[in-house]
């Protein structure tokens, strides 16, 4: 794998000797955590010359897009390239990168994991406009570049004996704060949640005398969370104790849609006035059982963390920008083991950099060697993805941490 990551680095140092050897790189496909989205976004513009960059993306904000696009010429080369992106999340972004051929990488092969990209030979409005309106020509495409919010061995997805994914030579490229939260007018009972409470909730609830020491509160506290693609999902329940792949009971709240094996789904409005368990989904190849699923996007979890609930109390688990946003409409970040972290919008997270807060993961970049330009920009993203002002976008400058753990889950200790 060394040997590739320095094949991949003495590329890049060719491309900057001349701008005489430019190339056309071609197309590259990002996958992956949708946690880390704002800070892969912004990083991968700042791969390009400003005036010759070209985007495009599905919705009103390029930097919540889940679809994107970007064309233009890299700034530290000349070579010219396309970018696309799908945010699925972080599991089925390992599964694209690892569960491939030998060979390479070919659309539709039995065993390659398609991503649905926007068609890149799409023509674009100029930059810097960042909501361009794409005529769509979406169509599958295996990925080549995956950001994850957890380490490969801890999704679903087992790889190839013949394959090992690469990760970029200066990955883990960031740190992610995540935050248990309550939803908008909970009870005020609900202030911290143990490591233990989690596994209670994550089994299929618990009353609300687990919170508030009173028996005769009877209520159900229920979780309301992420799909099996999440690393979000897998670094709550690894870090709880639960176990990431262990099966967790989670609810579908009334006026919410749950969509057709993660298509189509809503956050809905409005008081929740009901619960039930959520549908038996397939995603990406792999079957869950009633209560397994989740919603598939962070923002649409934290859209449903804003809604009130007669039903009784909603607790889930979110990453900073999605926390941000859930609670700017009202929930309420609680305390993990009694330890208060900083809130969402915090520039900084002294808690989590001392290791006194423990629940983060790192962000890892892995790619495979699909083409030179996916090896290249890979590369150069990891790089990019790591500096101070892209990191805070998303989570944590990397080499601000003064503590280290070995994955999600696992002890933390000093550098």
């Amino acid at each position: 794998m060394k040997s590739l990551k320095l094949i991949s680095a003495g590329m890049l140092a060719a491309a900057c000797i001349s701008s005489a050897a430019a190339a056309d790189l071609g197309t590259v496909y990002v996958t992956g955590s949708s946690a880390y989205r704002a800070a892969t976004i912004s990083s991968i513009q700042a791969l390009y010359t400003a005036s010759t960059l070209q985007t495009g993306c599905v919705g009103a904000s390029l930097s919540g897009s889940t679809y994107a696009i970007f064309k233009g010429a890299l700034a530290s080369t000349g070579d010219t390239v396309t970018i696309v992106t799908d945010f699925t999340g972080s599991a089925s972004g390992v599964q694209a990168v690892v569960q491939t051929t030998t060979g390479g990488l070919t659309t539709g092969a039995a065993n390659v994991p398609t991503v649905a990209f926007i068609d890149p030979s799409t023509s674009l409005a100029a930059a810097p406009s960042a909501a361009t309106g794409l005529t769509l020509g979406t169509y599958t495409h295996a990925a080549g570049i995956a950001l994850s919010d957890v380490n490969y061995y801890l999704t679903p997805f087992t790889r190839p004996t013949d394959l090992t994914p690469n990760e970029a030579a200066s990955s883990p490229v960031g740190v992610i704060p995540f935050f248990w939260v309550k939803n908008n007018g909970a009870s005020s009972s609900i202030t911290n949640i143990t490591n233990q409470i989690a596994k209670g909730l994550a089994a299929g609830g618990l009353p609300l005398s687990f919170f508030s020491g009173t028996s005769t509160d009877t209520t159900t506290v229920r979780i309301v969370g992420r799909n099996g693609d999440s690393g979000t999902r897998l670094t709550a329940y690894e870090e709880a104790g639960y176990g990431a792949l262990t099966s967790p009971t989670q609810y579908l709240p009334s006026g919410a849609s749950a969509g057709s094996n993660g298509v189509g789904q809503s956050a809905g409005s409005g008081d929740i006035t009901s619960f039930s368990k959520w549908p038996v989904e397939t995603i990406n190849g792999i079957s869950f059982s009633l209560g397994q699923g989740g919603f598939a996007s962070g923002g649409t979890l934290a859209t449903v963390a804003t809604r009130t609930s007669s039903a009784g109390p909603i607790v889930t688990y979110l990453g900073k920008s999605d926390a941000k946003t859930a609670v700017a409409g009202g929930a309420t970040v609680l305390s993990y083991n009694g330890v208060t972290p900083e809130a969402p919008s915090s520039s900084s997270f002294p808690s989590i950099t001392s290791g006194k807060y423990s629940f983060w993961s790192y962000e890892h970049l892995y790619y495979n060697d699909q083409s030179a330009g996916t090896a290249a920009i890979a590369e150069a993203l990891a790089t990019e993805i790591q500096t101070p002002a892209e990191a805070q976008l998303s989570g944590i400058d990397i080499n601000s941490m003064n503590v280290n753990r070995g994955a999600e889950g696992q002890v933390i200790v000093p550098n």
